[in-house]
């Protein structure tokens, strides 16, 4: 039988021993779970159930419970966590940077106990079923300087409310000097940092219309009616407030691990990016692949290069170097991050240095880092994510 596709609905204690077992015979299992978590009826139950079966009983075969569980006939909760638990000699993490752990701003206590609005995150309205009817006739700033905070405008201005943009760094080339919103980098470290992107259709016609207005300032506060501008002490009526101020990927990180040294380690200090090696395996935690952490101006691009490395490490194609080696190459690539794009961003970004990365990746596994056929071609010719197909 061809080694197809093999779909498995439910994800409890069968569908979770299914999966292990059509995985270890080379089918490619794909698991349908309705419910938000997996362990079947473990998932929803009353908080006095527990096991009816002894732990000797009740245990896949290849899985013992942890030795902290001694009781013969554990809490719900302690079934949960063993059926969380699959143990593996290696794990790959694909969480991103950019979902999950909102970054919220500081804002004084007085100022949230005044604004008689509504305040939400740009999660929080990407998940919104009813977004026509919520902004409908609103006065609505966005407070930002990413992608997602000129997307909502560009939205909720077509939903003929008056749209407001406060950002406190802009990252567009044109035209920003008309707008008054001049950045003060340069466009080499927005390249560095990957924070350049493009904008909404249209964007500065409903600029010019007035139903998108754009405000610079480096800090804000609210009051009774909406938002003060504290640097220029200017007051925007304001009857929703949303927050696209992005993510904390770092946090998002850390909070995977119970281990307090691995939740210290993993994404590094506060003045530097994450320590990952060739951007993927920390230096100290070598079962551990983070794939798609790091940035690109095509994360998709980057991301399947770095899946590629990780399964040739996996099967043998080649070992990691020693502990040293590792952090001296990890400090390197710190320290050009820093010299082209620490002063304002704090973020694993590759934009500028993709392709060295790839040569690095490709001289690991033991393929030609030149891709192009011809000379001329690997002088002349921009390299993409087609150069890469059937690497192998």
């Amino acid at each position: 039988m061809e080694r197809n596709r093999v779909g498995i609905v439910g994800a409890g204690v069968s569908g979770l021993a299914a999966c292990k077992h059509v995985l270890d015979k080379g089918f490619s299992p794909v698991v349908f779970e309705a419910d938000r978590s997996i362990g079947g009826v473990w998932a929803h139950t009353l908080e006095s159930t527990r096991l009816q079966a002894p732990t000797t009983a009740y245990r896949f075969s290849d899985m013992a419970w942890p030795e902290s569980v001694t009781e013969a006939y554990p809490s719900h909760h302690k079934v949960m966590k063993y059926i969380k638990v699959f143990q593996v000699d290696f794990l790959i993490l694909c969480i991103g940077r950019h979902s999950g752990t909102p970054n919220i701003p500081k804002i004084p206590a007085n100022g949230l106990e005044l604004f008689k609005g509504k305040i939400l995150h740009s999660l929080d309205y990407s998940y919104m079923d009813n977004v026509a009817h919520f902004v409908k006739g609103k006065h609505v700033t966005i407070i930002g300087s990413g992608k997602s905070a000129f997307d909502i405008a560009a939205e909720v201005a077509k939903r003929w409310a008056i749209s407001k943009v406060i950002e406190n760094y802009f990252k567009w080339s044109i035209p920003l000097q008309k707008h008054g919103m001049v950045p003060d980098y340069s466009f080499s470290f927005a390249m560095s940092s990957c924070s350049i992107a493009m904008l909404p259709e249209g964007f500065y016609d409903r600029v010019d219309e007035g139903s998108i207005i754009l405000k610079k300032s480096k800090a804000f506060n609210f009051s009774n009616d909406g938002i003060i501008l504290q640097d220029r002490k200017e007051s925007i009526k304001s009857d929703i407030v949303i927050l696209a101020t992005g993510f904390r990927g770092d946090q998002k990180l850390r909070d995977i691990f119970t281990a307090n040294w691995c939740r210290k380690i993993v994404a590094g200090s506060p003045d530097t990016s994450a320590p990952l090696y060739r951007e993927c395996i920390h230096p100290r935690i070598p079962q551990l692949a983070i794939v798609g952490y790091s940035e690109s101006l095509t994360n998709i691009y980057a991301s399947e290069r770095m899946a590629n490395w990780v399964a040739h490490f996996l099967a043998g194609g080649f070992k990691l170097p020693s502990i040293t080696c590792m952090e001296k190459s990890v400090a390197e690539w710190a320290k050009y991050k820093n010299i082209y794009s620490g002063k304002y961003f704090r973020r694993s970004c590759i934009s500028t240095v993709n392709i060295w990365l790839n040569d690095l990746l490709c001289q690991d596994i033991g393929c030609n880092p030149k891709r192009k056929k011809g000379f001329l071609a690997e002088w002349f010719q921009s390299y993409g994510p087609a150069d890469y197909a059937g690497l192998s």
